[in-house]
């Protein structure tokens, strides 16, 4: 069964009229009915009080992941929005979406407490002094090329999205390489594709589906990256406690059937790596301490 829920597109004053006054539909397509979450007097009680969970969502589109074709389309739909539908029926509140032009834009309304919840966010939210939940699906962080057999020492150049993972970060993995930034993930894909760099950086899950619908098999897996990105999870405040440990009990309470059918539904036919997998990036100690310092 699908469902809606009819939510208020709201936009900062640097968005055209068109999209400003549009309503917009949170689409999602969860495959089971409504799943009970045990919660204590004080969450029952706050949740009573907050009613409304504002929802930032960026553009251009994050496929599969976010999807409103840029803002263009009068509903909400993806792997997140699966989530995100069955999440606010877990603790009854009514979602409210924020649509904004950049991740920066939405990072700075989420810290002045203009929304509650940032969609779709990884390690590169948290740089920014934003709090994550656990993660609803694996984040591997993947380095493609257009071409089969390419050295990864011949590497000139370098395409990914501009809010995937932290400058510094990219200059400690490729020092040598020129890094190229797109406002998306499909333009960094297509630069890769078209010849125009000689790589992208992208996160496992999301190419494949990128290559399946847009892009036939033209690119091809070098190496997954000794990164630590805290998966795919929800972005909060640092001092939003109260809704970041509802959202952790929401993900921990969804049946692992359903886990499995959200991906499977969005995977675009990619194999989803298990988290326990032997060819998962293992970290040096050095690696684990950087990665620890860089964060904080």
């Amino acid at each position: 069964m699908r469902y809606f829920i009819l939510v208020l597109l709201y936009s900062s004053f640097s968005y055209s009229s068109d999209i400003s006054q549009r309503d917009i539909s949170l689409f999602g397509r969860p495959s089971i009915g409504p799943i009970e979450l045990i919660k204590n007097e004080k969450q029952i009680t706050w949740l009573m009080q907050k009613r409304i969970l504002n929802v930032g969502i960026s553009i251009p589109d994050y496929p599969p992941f976010d999807m409103t074709i840029d803002g263009g389309n009068w509903y909400y739909e993806g792997l997140t929005a699966d989530y995100l539908n069955i999440i606010s029926r877990m603790l009854d509140l009514n979602v409210n979406l924020v649509l904004f032009d950049s991740r920066f834009d939405a990072i700075n309304a989420i810290k002045k407490g203009e929304i509650d919840v940032l969609t779709t966010s990884n390690l590169f939210e948290k740089y920014y002094e934003l709090s994550l939940s656990i993660p609803y699906i694996n984040d591997y962080p993947s380095l493609y090329a257009s071409k089969r057999n390419i050295n990864e020492n011949s590497i000139n150049s370098i395409a990914i999205a501009y809010d995937y993972l932290p400058d510094e970060l990219l200059e400690k993995l490729y020092p040598s390489a020129k890094i190229v930034k797109f406002n998306s993930r499909q333009e960094a894909v297509a630069s890769t594709v078209f010849g125009h760099t000689d790589a992208v950086i992208i996160d496992h899950f999301s190419v494949d589906y990128l290559v399946e619908s847009r892009y036939s098999s033209n690119l091809y897996f070098l190496k997954f990256l000794p990164i630590e990105t805290y998966g795919v999870s929800f972005a909060f405040a640092s001092h939003s406690n109260e809704l970041r440990t509802l959202f952790d009990l929401a993900i921990n309470n969804i049946p692992l059937s359903e886990h499995w059918a959200i991906k499977k539904r969005w995977s675009g036919g990619v194999t989803i790596p298990d988290i326990h997998s032997s060819f998962l990036p293992q970290f040096s100690e050095e690696e684990k301490q950087w990665l620890k310092k860089i964060v904080q």
